[in-house]
């Protein structure tokens, strides 16, 4: 995974108007309504998401609208002029996945299944004051169940995304804001 590169996101936003945003912010745009995220990732390569990606995570990415441009291998700073637009909904059965990840759990994190099956463990003679502090050890438990930056295979974005090329880009931008799909 590479290190986020404001410059590649400042070239999307200019690519498609988008206004300017702090990182940190929820969302890299919102237009009309629209929220929306800004990826990029390398040439044919799988895409970077979040690094503390979680329940809420899938939550709001359900409704959320993608912008994954590619940069060129030998000049990180570069996009190729190759965009897929993911419109809101077209990630879930790859969120559907970090769910069950984010229940099950990994060889390196907890799940929330890991979490219910500690509580369950917790004898019932344990004292007030053991239950309470089990509970804050659970609930710390429960706060940290996350994945790391899971990555988006380049093949479900190009299967599940509509490919912008810059060539035709205006004519294919057009569209999408005829259909309320950017501003």
């Amino acid at each position: 995974m590479s290190a986020q590169d404001d410059s590649r996101e400042n070239k999307q936003k200019k690519i498609f108007g988008f206004g300017d945003h702090s990182r940190g912010q929820k969302y890299d745009f919102i237009i009309n309504g629209i929220k929306g995220e800004l990826k990029t990732k390398k040439t044919g390569k799988p895409c970077s998401t979040k690094r503390r990606f979680t329940l809420e995570t899938v939550s709001e990415w359900l409704t959320t609208d993608f912008i994954v441009s590619e940069y060129d291998e030998n000049d990180s700073k570069e996009l190729t002029g190759v965009h897929y637009y993911l419109p809101a909904g077209s990630l879930q059965s790859w969120l559907e996945q970090q769910k069950t990840k984010l229940f099950k759990g990994t060889d390196s994190r907890l799940g929330y299944s890991n979490v219910d099956y500690i509580e369950k463990m917790i004898p019932n003679e344990s004292s007030e004051e053991d239950i309470q502090q089990l509970q804050k050890i659970l609930k710390l438990c429960k706060k940290s169940v996350c994945l790391n930056c899971p990555t988006i295979p380049h093949s479900y974005i190009k299967k599940n995304g509509i490919l912008l090329k810059e060539e035709n880009f205006e004519k294919q931008k057009n569209y999408l804001k005829e259909n309320k799909k950017i501003g």
